[in-house]
């Protein structure tokens, strides 16, 4: 397997870190568009990107509008503090059992001494299940920085909540978690070895993948995302060519589903969805989709 960013991808659908386009830090529109039916009220999605960055944490002016006008605010998955321990509990190894019982010594210890560089303690990792340390190890030179900042889908929540919105999710944690709890162990194995790969190739050219999607993302060029997202899997490979369609197209029909759902049912009420920016683009993804089920898709400039 080539070492591609499928790792990183899937650590920004699991963390739980939404960023939205931040006013003069943005280089294009934000990745806004408005949704409507066939008499129904005007309602939104809104693509967000996974990953905490200082210039984007101030709201476009759009976005704001289409928030603070909106009845219900739907993320991904629940956002509540219950569903956030359920996601880490998830993460954890079970029966007493270490991730240095689970692989070969070489690699835990290379692993282990990495993590411990960035001040991530041993027994930290020890816990986690092989899959849960190949979806952060391309992350880990930004780990402390997001544990330590509020993540902005939790701002957007929190100001939801405060408004007195209503409050849905679109996925259950369980959903996102069953795509990689249900890899052999010699598969999330193989992960890790690629991210691990991956890592040091991105350090030895100089480069930080975090900083190079937050740039994608900034342009506002859905296209540009699209690209991104599909060049980062080798599609020859049958593990990454699973997990592409799970992550991404299984997801993107399931998501579009569901939206649609929730607008066909409650249609005079304004809807503002905050979804992860990769699902949105492409013939596949949830605004073609949309549109495919007879809604009117506009990209908010």
């Amino acid at each position: 397997m080539q070492a591609r960013n499928v790792h990183f991808l899937s650590r920004l659908l699991l963390v739980g870190v939404c960023l939205s386009a931040a006013g003069s830090a943005l280089a294009g529109p934000p990745l806004l568009w408005s949704v409507t039916g066939k008499g129904g009220a005007t309602s939104y999605l809104f693509g967000t990107i996974h990953v905490p960055d200082e210039s984007l944490q101030r709201l476009d002016a759009r976005v704001a509008s289409a928030l603070d006008g909106c009845q219900v605010f739907v993320s991904e998955v629940p956002l509540d503090l219950n569903a956030q321990m359920s996601m880490a509990m998830r993460t954890m190894l079970s029966g007493g059992k270490s991730l240095s019982d689970v692989l070969p010594d070489g690699l835990y210890r290379q692993v282990s001494e990495l993590f411990q560089s960035k001040g991530i303690p041993a027994m930290v990792v020890d816990r986690l299940k092989v899959w849960a340390v190949a979806v952060q190890l391309v992350l880990v030179d930004h780990l402390l920085e997001m544990a330590s900042k509020p993540p902005l889908d939790q701002m957007l929540y929190k100001k939801a909540q405060a408004a007195g919105k209503r409050l849905d999710a679109l996925e259950k944690i369980a959903e996102q978690v069953d795509i990689f709890d249900s890899l052999k162990t010699a598969e999330q194995v193989q992960l890790l070895r690629s991210a691990l790969e991956y890592y040091r190739k991105k350090k030895k050219q100089g480069k930080d993948p975090v900083a190079e999607l937050v740039a994608v993302y900034r342009s506002g060029d859905a296209a540009a995302i699209r690209r991104k997202v599909m060049e980062e899997y080798d599609q020859s490979d049958p593990l990454e060519k699973r997990l592409l369609d799970k992550i991404f197209f299984e997801r993107n029909r399931r998501l579009a589903e569901r939206i649609a759902e929730r607008l066909r049912q409650h249609g005079d009420q304004v809807w503002f969805f905050a979804v992860g920016a990769g699902h949105l683009p492409g013939k596949d993804g949830i605004v073609e989709r949309l549109r495919r089920s007879g809604f009117t898709v506009t990209r908010v400039k």
